[in-house]
């Protein structure tokens, strides 16, 4: 895995080591279960269509994964510790991770052109 996943740009989430840490220590198959989906797609084309800002659509979104990340608390919490060095609750771990993935999926919505994230350019590395 590199440092970002597919269709990751950044302009949303700036770091995303802790949830390449977590995918790199779960199995496949519970990848499969946590990694967005297309109805997560959906539903993120579906809250733009209904006008919501960025607030809205990451809390939506982070919500969906939080539900599957539940489970997962302590390996979160163990990616956390790996990426930043830093030991924080399982409930933290979770809450940043599925922000994580509410940001990937926002990057990747435009990525689709289901939106366009605007704000300070970032120098592409």
């Amino acid at each position: 895995m590199g440092d970002r996943p597919f269709m990751a740009t950044g302009k949303v989430v700036r770091d995303y080591a802790p949830l390449m840490k977590f995918l790199e220590s779960i199995p496949e198959d519970v990848r499969r279960e946590i990694l967005p989906k297309s109805e997560d797609l959906l539903k993120l084309k579906e809250l733009v269509r209904e006008g919501a800002d960025a607030r809205e659509l990451i809390n939506s979104m982070s919500k969906v994964f939080s539900t599957r990340l539940t489970p997962y608390g302590r390996q979160a919490r163990e990616a956390l510790k790996r990426a930043w060095g830093i030991d924080v609750s399982e409930e933290y771990a979770v809450e940043e991770l599925s922000r994580e993935l509410a940001g990937w999926v926002i990057e990747m919505g435009e990525g689709l052109g289901y939106l366009s994230i605007h704000g300070s350019k970032r120098r592409r590395d």
